[in-house]
């Protein structure tokens, strides 16, 4: 109670597991976010970045669109970490949907550290899903 006899109601604490893989969700985000627009932007001004590491003319043009795609689903995780902050059911299905296409892409390029993919977003996975029923 406060001095003048109110009662007021405090908002109930966001457990510390939840708090720390969601600042790890926008982390990863905003990294990968950075990683991608920078590559993507020295793709546009050096051409041949992407000619010298590709096998096939035709691939080249799919690496092209997939760094953009990927600068995209990076944003679209770090937005789901800042929903899962605010505990919206919303930021749990963005996160779950993002980290399957991400790992679908992952798959689709044959990338060799899918395995650090596939375990870290299992964790915040069942991390999250333990606080599942906190989320409005």
């Amino acid at each position: 109670m406060n001095k003048s006899g109110n009662v007021t109601i405090s908002k109930p604490k966001l457990p510390v597991l939840l708090q720390v893989s969601a600042t790890i969700i926008i982390v990863i985000g905003i990294i990968g976010f950075l990683f991608f627009t920078v590559a993507s932007l020295y793709q546009y001004y050096n051409p041949n970045f992407l000619y010298y590491n590709s096998d096939a003319s035709g691939f080249y043009m799919y690496l092209n669109v997939y760094i953009v795609i990927l600068a995209i689903l990076h944003i679209v995780l770090c937005l789901s970490g800042f929903l899962i902050l605010k505990l919206k059911k919303v930021g749990f299905y963005l996160f779950f949907f993002d980290f399957l296409l991400l790992l679908a892409s992952e798959i689709i390029l044959e990338n060799k550290l899918i395995l650090a993919y596939i375990i870290v977003g299992l964790i915040l996975v069942f991390i999250l899903l333990i606080y599942y029923r906190r989320f409005v």
